[in-house]
């Protein structure tokens, strides 16, 4: 868990060579100021500009590709929106023909595609008036956009079924989405990389994946100063397979809730998440509820990525996480989280780790059956302490579980319990403390805690 957490995603956009061997025909003209382009079920390579304000071309990327019947550029004014269907076989979109470039469509954009390899890419720096919706059917898709973009209206990804590569990274500057941003994967290994971007509706990132392959969802910051940020709420999920979602320099004003494989299933490939892991040393948050339910095992990480800056991830809501069977590892790192954090990790051998932690509300936390442990200011490499503002109730379950709460004689391995009783009850099974003098007291100094079922 710890070497996975602490990999940085640094994503860089190249131009793909491309995988066509094109002798497609495209049939393109202008209705009520929508440019519309049709392709065939051969294969196709379509390059579409914006060469004047209005004035939009559409030429072939290989010379192969015909439009309209001729080998020459066709070229189309009072141009207000875009629709291009790409139709069957192995066919690639460019829009602007190269970085820096601008495209303006006061209307809609909307790309579709039937089955096949197919090959989106976005080089202008868009501004769009209304929604963008890009659907494809069955194959192994790419989607990049490597411009900046404006879009007016909601933004629809769908790649559907197959081996998908979604890559959202602006160069040099960021996004905007002022309605809802929704990337949908169908089955299959997939990959989701949106960064530098703002929704001001709702967030959805959602991939079927596969279970015998990987898939991975990112959302935050590449590089620099700059923060994702999500105005309403944000969904992510990843339903098969294992695979991992990273959510950096997060900010969510609505409420976060990760799905991950939520079907139970002991044996499944462990699902990484980590949300709030540090790029550029700010703090992420939630102003709402963050909830995780999964079924597969997860290795789930919410705060820093390593040890020594506390206080990180801000969870304004509750804080909810629930597992299935299987050997789960949480760590909460440098979490605030102002209502009540609940734990649920069902059954399997279940390792939680709380360092340098401020709850406001009351901990409630139940690890269920299997071989258990819980560190409470376990890492000798933080430097905070661990603060419990309201009541303390821990359930290790059955089985044999281990405990530690703080280090007697250690300041920065300390956990105090302000207010309420703090009950820590072993179960059935030989539980062990872990260390015999504990460090844990209250804000007067005055113990006020109860160790059940502990040899």
């Amino acid at each position: 868990m710890a070497n996975a957490s602490r990999r940085q995603y640094r994503p860089r956009f190249e131009l793909l060579e491309s995988r066509l061997t094109p002798a497609g025909s495209v049939l393109a003209g202008v209705r009520g100021g929508t440019l519309f382009v049709q392709g065939d079920a051969r294969d196709n390579a379509v390059l579409i500009s914006q060469t004047a304000p209005g004035t939009f071309t559409v030429s072939s990327m290989d010379s192969s590709t015909r439009i309209n019947g001729r080998a020459t550029t066709a070229s189309f004014s009072r141009v207000t929106g875009l629709v291009v269907n790409l139709g069957n076989g192995t066919d690639a979109l460019q829009l602007g023909a190269d970085k820096g470039t601008s495209m303006l469509l006061s209307r809609d954009l909307t790309v579709t595609g039937g089955t096949g390899d197919k090959t989106v890419q976005i080089l202008a720096d868009l501004n769009v008036g209304g929604n963008v919706s890009i659907t494809t059917s069955v194959g192994d898709d790419v989607f990049e956009a490597a411009g900046t973009f404006y879009v007016h209206g909601d933004m629809y990804l769908n790649p559907n079924r197959g081996n998908n590569t979604v890559t959202i990274v602006p160069t040099g500057g960021t996004n905007t989405v002022v309605g809802d941003l929704t990337v949908l994967n169908g089955r299959g290994a997939s990959s989701t990389s949106v960064f530098d971007t703002s929704v001001v509706g709702d967030l959805n990132l959602t991939s079927s994946g596969i279970a015998s392959a990987p898939s991975d969802i990112f959302f935050g910051v590449s590089s620099g100063d700059v923060k994702a940020a999500v105005i309403g709420s944000a969904v992510v999920g990843l339903n098969l397979g294992g695979g991992s979602i990273n959510l950096t320099d997060t900010n969510i004003a609505g409420n976060l809730t990760i799905n991950a494989a939520v079907a139970s299933d002991a044996s499944a490939p462990a699902i990484n998440i980590a949300v709030g892991s540090l790029v550029n040393d700010s703090e992420s948050g939630v102003a709402g509820n963050l909830v995780v339910n999964a079924g597969a095992p997860i290795n789930l990480q919410l705060g820093t990525q390593e040890g020594g800056v506390a206080r990180t991830l801000n969870i304004g809501g509750f804080t909810q996480l629930r597992t299935g069977n299987g050997a789960d590892n949480i760590s909460m790192n440098g979490l605030v989280s102002r209502l009540d954090t609940r734990v649920n990790t069902a059954g399997g051998d279940d390792l939680i780790s709380i360092d340098d932690s401020l709850v406001f509300g009351v901990l409630r936390l139940s690890m269920g059956d299997g071989a258990d442990t819980l560190l409470i200011e376990g890492n000798e490499n933080t430097s905070g302490r661990t603060e419990f503002m309201n009541a303390v109730a821990v359930d290790l379950g059955n089985d044999d579980d281990s405990l530690l709460v703080g280090v007697l004689g250690d300041a920065t391995r300390s956990v105090i319990s302000h207010v309420g009783p703090t009950r820590f009850d072993g179960g059935a099974g030989f539980n062990r403390l872990l260390n015999s003098s504990s460090n844990l007291s209250t804000s007067d100094g005055d113990p006020d805690s109860t160790f059940v079922n502990f040899q």
